[in-house]
């Protein structure tokens, strides 16, 4: 039951690396200078650290690559792309927000340029042999067999099953080697715009979930050579091995598509299996959040989290035979699609006017929404959370968000010690104490 902090790339991947949540630091889920990356720790700790994530928001741009010696992201064209987008975006929004007669017209037309740009960006833009698994497995070995005697951080990120759903042909079954996916991918855009699933058949939903299935059988393939060609470069049992996701994929459960807005458990439940030397074999069947992953590599290799690090480290849980019960906090923050962006090149930041924010215990979650009906779900008899139960548990209720609102204090009150915080981080790298 391991749970991603947010539904998209960009805030979950900031609290895998920081420890830190989304909607802190006013909502900047870029890496601000606020924010401490577990790859500055580990440098500091005498680590090499490569990262290999191929993927747009984790361009350098953004700041992701802070601590990392190597870093391989995006093919070439995909900055130049996001920052012309980002530019015409913003033109756009100036005039919607202006409320002229022609807003709702200019809001479809950004909508419409916005689902234009995704395909351009990963059917054109993006060479789908350099972008696959395999290619990414090759470029991480090649590198790890010339730096195999040294302590290594290594960070894979693999992009195949994200939308546009390209497996490779020899994954295809019989009835998807004839699809057009550029078709259905408009066609699932028109039905996301308009709430108006007339024109997505069943047989279009089959599809897509199936070119999705096809990929996740691709990249498990891909994970198993992967540890295969890792096993004949360095030495397995003296590495920590983690598998995980930022987040996961809606398929109309909730009336959506892709990953977006919401905080459903198809979206933010994630598998996570930690293995390594002297790591005991078990199934942990209780919530544990990404938060706490930072912090429990750091825990593996014996060194202290710095003091930013909300999160704690899953070892006590891990070795434990009665582990005490946990909640799990998600959190997002947008109006619409794109609403991240609208600021300058370089910079994401969710809308705190606009958040949403989930807790999540073995048997109850709670949904909060700002300016919107909150929603509670016994997760136990109703895991497709179909039954909305915020009229009828009211004393449940009323305990689950008012921890939310003490999760979100607390979240204030660190963000509001930025200044501080800063300055300690400072001290603690020139110790050379991270």
């Amino acid at each position: 039951q391991a749970i991603s902090t947010g539904c998209w790339t960009a805030p979950s991947f900031t609290s895998i690396l920081t420890s830190t949540y989304p909607l802190m630091y006013d909502g900047y889920v870029s890496m601000t200078e606020h924010r401490l990356s577990i790859a500055e720790v580990l440098k500091n700790n005498g680590y090499l650290c490569a990262g290999f994530p191929f993927h747009p928001f984790m361009a350098p741009m953004y700041k992701y690559n802070r601590g990392f010696d190597v870093y391989r992201h995006e093919p070439e064209g995909i900055n130049k792309e996001t920052i012309i987008s980002i530019k015409i975006k913003n033109a756009l929004n100036k005039k919607i927000k202006q409320k002229c007669r022609f807003s709702k017209l200019l809001s479809i037309l950004r909508d419409v340029y916005t689902s234009f740009t995704k395909i351009y960006r990963y059917i054109f833009l993006y060479d789908s042999e350099k972008m696959r698994a395999e290619s990414i497995n090759d470029v991480a070995i090649k590198w790890l067999k010339s730096h195999r005697d040294e302590k290594i951080f290594l960070w894979l990120h693999y992009l195949d099953t994200h939308p546009p759903y390209l497996p490779p042909t020899n994954y295809l079954t019989r009835s998807l080697g004839k699809l057009d996916i550029g078709k259905l991918h408009f066609k699932r855009d028109f039905v996301w715009k308009f709430k108006n699933q007339k024109f997505f058949s069943k047989k279009d939903l089959d599809n897509l979930i199936s070119l999705y299935d096809s990929n996740i059988a691709y990249v498990d393939e891909q994970i198993r050579e992967f540890l295969q060609q890792l096993e004949q470069v360095i030495d397995l049992n003296n590495t920590y091995v983690i598998i995980t996701a930022d987040h996961g994929e809606q398929f109309l459960e909730h009336g959506g598509f892709d990953h977006e807005f919401q905080l459903y458990e198809e979206l933010i439940h994630v598998p996570l299996i930690i293995s390594g030397p002297s790591l005991p074999s078990k199934n942990i069947n209780m919530p544990v959040s990404l938060i706490d992953l930072a912090p429990t590599i750091l825990g593996l290799l014996g060194i202290e989290s710095p003091p930013d690090f909300v999160g704690r480290s899953l070892l006590t849980t891990i070795n434990s035979d009665n582990p005490q019960p946990n909640v799990c906090f998600s959190e997002e923050g947008r109006a619409f699609t794109t609403e991240s962006f609208q600021i300058e090149p370089g910079k994401i930041k969710l809308n705190l006017n606009h958040k949403t924010v989930s807790i999540r215990g073995k048997k109850w979650k709670y949904i909060y929404k700002e300016n919107r009906k909150d929603e509670l779900y016994n997760l136990e008899d109703d895991p497709g959370e179909k039954n909305n139960l915020i009229d009828a548990e009211k004393n449940v209720a009323k305990e689950l968000k008012s921890k939310i609102g003490e999760h979100l204090l607390k979240g204030e009150k660190i963000s509001n010690r930025k200044g501080e915080l800063l300055q300690s981080i400072n001290l603690l790298k020139r110790s050379g104490k991270i």
